[in-house]
């Protein structure tokens, strides 16, 4: 694009869904059509009659919203082609929008045991199909023909890529949450894993022989060659999660995110050629059309199309129109000036100077009190204003402005030397982030040793003014168990204790036992909420994560000897003293334990199934210490111990060991930065494990784990996850919630409507959206009057309030 008049400007703006649009799709014929699959369940076909869009068919068969579509290309079966829809109903549709009665599906495919999350068809009649379930599946004329196996979590994008060296001339794609790409063979045989993005791998485009585009949450697109399985360019531009990516003619293509944007590129150029700001937070889908137009999905429920064809560009009027609204979204100030003084921002005039790069944003102060956000449109040769700066700023920092590293901006870019034999590494750091957090995820990015992150988190916060303070332990008293019937200490494998009411009271009381709760303090430990929407009750947003500390930790150890015994395993005293410590709550915060009593611990998993349960238990209490952990959770062993916990969450062999497992897990949230930073990366396989598990008989002690371990992710997205991820916890525990097995026990389905409250209050119209489209009012409504408990229809009258907003 070398002048203005082959920048792409608004074309239409297409109204027709009731909630956000997801995905689109386009046919290769004239005239210009195309479908939207949205969250209110409906398909809608779009065909150019004399420059105009309308709606032409509407396809409302899906029982739960649509998430994915495709055009499957004439072939001898469907002279007209097919337009395939996949829906979180687990299905398939495919629809002839020539036939008398479009709405009737030819087919439906059923399959998948998760939600349908992409759909990619082949001029051959091939159809391939990606779910939450963790695979992918290819289909020819309505049959399956081949399972796709490998990918460790949620599937969200499939692609067929043409390759003159493979059967068919033809090889399958698809990208995963587990942050790879795979390549398949037809007859569905694994060839190669591309491994490079370090987030969810959102989308799939193939482009020549061989070669194959993908972009991801990590906010880049990277250009593969499948031959040699590396990679041959990494695109950056974007500023956060990227959703889709379209083919656009010959060598270009354009990709869509959670900035707010969609974004113009050649293949051979590492960055972008134009970026178009969009009135919406998140641009879901985006896909071009034969003649080059650009259509976008968005959040905002609106499709709008783009052209860079002058005679078919809209109005001056309409653009002058577009641009104002463009300029009117306001934008948080702590997105944008977390630490910035006003008075030193530039003026205006800082707008005479060109920028450097296409998308480049610079804010600037207007007046006395005015604060606004422009964008550099290459294209144009101008800034554009996308937006006005709302709230106060405050605070200092020793450099203006804002550092660009692999595609995002940060505060501050460290130059960190470890080794004097290799050339230092990129620490990127924003004064909006917890220095731990931050500290944790460069010690995994990097392979750094555990014990460096005391002193990555400090370095931190020496060089960067305004960083979290060093975090300070906190220690309660160990919970003694007493027995109902007798008084004693008799030993039950995590005991649960406690009673009362539910608060958030600033003491760290635990909102469900009125217990004080562990938390290791300081920003390490505690979520907080930094939604500025007001608490309904005193039952939620929780802030702070739940832990299981109730122990009786005399019974464990005698139990646990016995066991071990039995199986002719010796622990050393020191080893039995220090495992002792570990369970005391006071210790928590204590030195390391010793390398030999880790290994013991270690050990002590490898019981028996029926006499695991005590080793369980010491697991629960211990997980809590940071060394603990750091050595089940870090690089070395974080994927064998989820491997080891998952299997004994999902099972119903023994409920004492499925409550326990769970119950680790939401301990681990206790841990601090390196028990985060591993229940984060690994939420989608956890979450999945959890579904599996609500088909085990209904015992209180599961149900309660089992919900607490979605409260804890609940807080733990609450303010600061995307709202991709907060809707897909939310869909998973409203699945739960339709499961009588699953929240039958008062305690857990109050626990399911804290987790409720904590995902809407902050959520917006978006979340209470897709809630009302899950008809979480009629499920939560049926489950409270099964209920005699005043706790569970209280929080319910709250509940009911905030949904209907």
């Amino acid at each position: 694009m070398s002048g203005a008049e082959e920048s792409y400007k608004l074309h239409a703006v297409l109204t027709g869904h009731a909630g956000d649009v997801r995905a689109l799709a386009a046919t290769r014929s004239s005239p210009q059509t195309f479908i939207s699959g949205s969250r209110d369940k409906t398909c809608l076909v779009w065909t150019e009659n004399e420059g105009r869009f309308s709606s032409t068919a509407c396809f409302k068969g899906h029982q739960k919203y649509v998430s994915s579509v495709a055009w499957l290309p004439t072939n001898t079966s469907y002279p007209q082609g097919l337009f395939l829809t996949g829906s979180h109903d687990k299905l398939v549709e495919a629809h002839n929008p020539l036939s008398p009665n479009p709405a009737i599906p030819e087919f439906t495919l059923a399959g998948h045991k998760d939600a349908v999350s992409a759909v990619a068809a082949h001029e051959s009649g091939m159809i391939l199909t990606g779910s939450w379930d963790c695979t992918a599946i290819l289909w020819q004329d309505s049959m399956r023909i081949a399972t796709l196996e490998g990918h460790a979590m949620a599937v969200w994008a499939v692609e067929f890529v043409f390759s003159s060296t493979a059967d068919g001339d033809v090889l399958l794609a698809t990208g995963s949450a587990d942050k790879t790409v795979k390549i398949w063979n037809i007859s569905g045989k694994l060839i190669k894993t591309l491994s490079g993005h370090s987030d969810v791998v959102r989308g799939l485009v193939s482009l020549r022989s061989n070669e194959v585009l993908s972009c991801a949450n990590d906010a880049t697109i990277r250009h593969w060659d499948i031959q040699s399985g590396t990679c041959r360019q990494v695109h950056y531009g974007h500023s956060n999660y990227i959703y889709s990516i379209a083919r656009l003619g010959l060598d270009g293509f354009v990709t869509s995110s959670e900035d707010a944007s969609v974004r113009v590129w050649k293949e051979q150029l590492a960055d972008s050629l134009q970026t178009i700001r969009l009135p919406a937070r998140s641009i879901w889908a985006v896909a071009a059309l034969p003649n080059g137009d650009i259509v976008t999905g968005s959040s905002d429920g609106i499709i709008r199309v783009f052209t860079r064809d002058s005679s078919r560009a809209a109005g001056e009027e309409i653009q002058k129109a577009y641009e104002a609204e463009l300029a009117t979204m306001a934008v948080d100030s702590k997105e944008v000036l977390e630490g910035i003084k006003m008075e030193d921002l530039p003026t205006e005039a800082a707008l005479l100077q060109p920028g450097r790069k296409d998308g480049q944003t610079k804010i600037i102060r207007r007046g006395k009190d005015k604060v606004e956000i422009h964008n550099w449109s290459a294209s144009q040769g101008c800034w554009t204003k996308i937006g006005d700066v709302v709230g106060s700023t405050g605070g200092s920092q020793q450099s203006s402005g804002k550092t660009l590293h692999q595609g995002k901006e940060y505060d501050y870019v460290f130059n960190v030397d470890f080794d004097e034999n290799k050339p230092p590494v990129k620490l990127p750091y924003n004064l909006s982030e917890d220095p731990w957090m931050v500290a944790q995820t460069f010690l995994h990015t990097q392979d750094l040793p555990q014990s460096y992150l005391e002193t990555v988190a400090k370095f931190i916060m020496q060089n960067a003014p305004g960083a979290g303070s060093i975090p300070q332990s906190a220690t309660t008293p160990s919970a003694v168990y007493s027995d109902p019937f007798t008084g004693g200490g008799r030993y039950v494998a995590g005991g649960f204790g406690g009673g009362g009411p539910a608060t958030k009271s600033a003491l760290n009381s635990d909102p469900f036992t009125g217990a004080t709760s562990y938390h290791t303090g300081g920003a390490a430990a505690t979520v907080a909420n930094t939604s500025t929407a007001p608490a309904s009750n005193d039952n939620y947003p929780l802030t702070e994560f739940v832990g299981f500390h109730t122990a009786n930790v005399e019974g464990i150890l005698k139990k646990l000897l016995e066991f071990t015994k039995s199986q002719g395993i010796e622990l050393s005293e020191s080893t039995v003293k220090e495992l002792s410590g570990l369970m005391q709550k006071e210790t928590v915060s204590a030195s390391a334990p010793s390398f030999e009593a880790m290994n013991d611990l270690g050990r002590l998993l490898d019981l028996p199934e029926g006499k695991l349960f005590p080793a369980l238990d010491l697991l629960r209490l211990a997980i809590r210490h940071q060394a603990v952990c750091d050595y089940f959770c870090g690089v070395e062993r974080g994927a064998f111990f989820l491997d080891f916990l998952l299997p004994l969450v999902k099972t119903n062999k023994s409920a004492a060991n499925q409550q326990l497992s769970l119950k680790i897990l939401s301990n681990t949230f206790l841990a601090g930065a390196s028990g985060h930073h591993f229940l984060s990366q690994q939420r989608q396989k956890i979450l999945s494990a959890v579904a599996e598990s609500t088909n085990s008989p209904a015992d209180k002690n599961a149900q309660i784990a089992r919900i607490t371990l979605i409260v804890n992710f609940a807080v733990m997205l609450n303010g600061r996850g995307a709202t991709e991820d907060k809707l897909q916890l939310l869909y998973g525990l409203v699945e739960m919630m339709k499961v009588p097995t699953a929240v039958s026990d008062d305690e857990a389905l109050f626990r399911a409507f804290v987790a409720l409250g904590t995902l809407m209050v902050g959520g917006g119209d978006e979340l209470r959206g897709y809630a009302a489209a899950l008809d979480v009012r009629v499920v939560g409504a049926a489950l409270t009057a099964g209920s005699h408990d005043e706790k569970v229809k209280g929080i319910w009258r709250a509940l009911e309030r905030d949904l209907a907003g």
